[in-house]
């Protein structure tokens, strides 16, 4: 809980401000994908009866967020990003979409 209020500080460039996510709300985007990804995982077990265990680091913060202005046609907004992972930090781009109230990663 506490990396996701400390996000909320993170300051995000934007091309487009009126239209850009803040801190808090691209954290939450990448918490959910990574969610998503773990409940995915975890719901294909092996066919041949072995044990995986699946250890996913789990997102801790971001930092240096900067944002294209969005697609005319789509509204979907590509985005550079540092986020860091309980043991790492990895620059990645993802591209952002408006899911009704909140922004959700629809390609990375």
């Amino acid at each position: 809980m506490i990396p996701a209020l400390l996000q909320a500080a993170v300051a995000v460039q934007c091309a487009a401000p009126d239209y850009c996510p803040t801190g808090r709300e691209l954290f939450e985007a990448l918490r959910a994908q990574q969610l998503a990804f773990e409940v995915a995982l975890n719901q294909s077990p092996p066919t041949d009866g072995s044990i995986v265990y699946n250890a996913v680091p789990s997102i801790t913060g971001i930092s240096d967020a900067e944002c294209r202005a969005p697609h005319e046609d789509t509204k979907e907004i590509r985005c550079r990003v540092t986020v860091h992972y309980t043991d790492r930090k990895k620059r990645r781009t993802v591209l952002l979409a408006r899911k009704g109230e909140r922004w959700a990663v629809v390609e990375q």
